[in-house]
């Protein structure tokens, strides 16, 4: 496992990737009994969503990259933590919130039973085998009687905005959580799986908002993570400096030195980026 930004941001604590790799093995074991799996489950999500809602601060610095044996708990810990975020950031109600956090762990559990070692992309290699584990993540979800909110999102998270998606629903007839988890995923494989720098990370969001992405969940990821975000190179009154993330929708969080932060309002970030950084 490696940290994806020399400076580690621990949103959420290093020690939770193994807390998540035991509640995937608990959540697919025929051993245990359903209750106990949606108490721990939902006991989880409450914990994260305390977790981020004690921090200013929102950066996706905390990322993780695996090797292919690790992808599927690197992944969910790493879209967990990008939800956890926006539930926070949006103030979205406390119990939908956990629902949303139970979502992202479960949504791609239907990769298990396929015994699919990397995430294949919907392409002739991926083809119908990559499109089954949505089905199986939703029986999973079912299995657990969690809310027809919580299960049609993991069936649908691979739907596109504009209708080009695995079952051709379109715009706001996908359910709402799975047009979040559409974009979170696309953070993660983005910035961890294809190394595109998180500033054109956004550009991407911007440029198929309506195409792949619901253009609110689009508005919701900039004013969550900031235009200019983790990892832009800046340059204030001389000194180089480096986006640490966002706060309150509205300001940079820029890291000068051992100890020296400073708050730039968006607007005026960007005549401060370093040539280079935008391309």
């Amino acid at each position: 496992m490696r940290l994806l930004y020399t400076r580690y941001d621990p949103l959420l604590p290093f020690g939770l990737i193994d807390v998540v790799e035991r509640l995937i093995d608990m959540i697919t074991s025929t051993a245990v009994p359903v209750s106990t799996k949606v108490r721990e489950l939902t006991n989880f999500a409450i914990y994260v969503l305390k977790v981020a809602r004690k921090r200013e601060l929102r950066s996706l610095n905390f990322i993780v990259s695996g090797n292919p044996n690790e992808w599927l708990v690197k992944h969910t810990y790493n879209i967990v933590g990008v939800i956890a975020q926006l539930m926070c950031e949006m103030r979205f109600p406390f119990i939908e919130a956990q629902k949303v956090i139970r979502t992202a762990v479960l949504h791609d559990l239907g990769h298990i039973p396929l015994r699919n070692p990397l995430p294949l992309s919907d392409t002739p290699e991926g083809g119908d085998k990559y499109r089954l584990h949505v089905v199986l993540g939703y029986r999973l979800c079912r299995e657990l009687d969690l809310s027809i909110d919580e299960c049609d999102a993991i069936l649908t998270h691979h739907e596109n905005f504009d209708g080009s998606g695995f079952m051709s629903r379109r715009g706001k007839s996908i359910p709402f959580y799975a047009r979040l988890m559409r974009i979170a995923d696309d953070v993660e494989k983005l910035v961890t799986d294809q190394g595109v720098s998180t500033f054109n990370a956004m550009k991407h969001f911007m440029l198929y908002s309506s195409k792949l992405y619901d253009p609110d969940m689009v508005r919701w990821m900039i004013a969550t993570f900031g235009p200019i975000p983790t990892g832009t190179t800046v340059r204030i009154r001389g000194e180089e400096g480096t986006v640490e993330g966002a706060k309150d929708g509205r300001l940079a969080v820029i890291h000068l030195g051992t100890h020296n932060v400073e708050y730039i309002p968006f607007e005026k970030l960007r005549n401060m980026i370093q040539p280079g950084e935008m391309e």
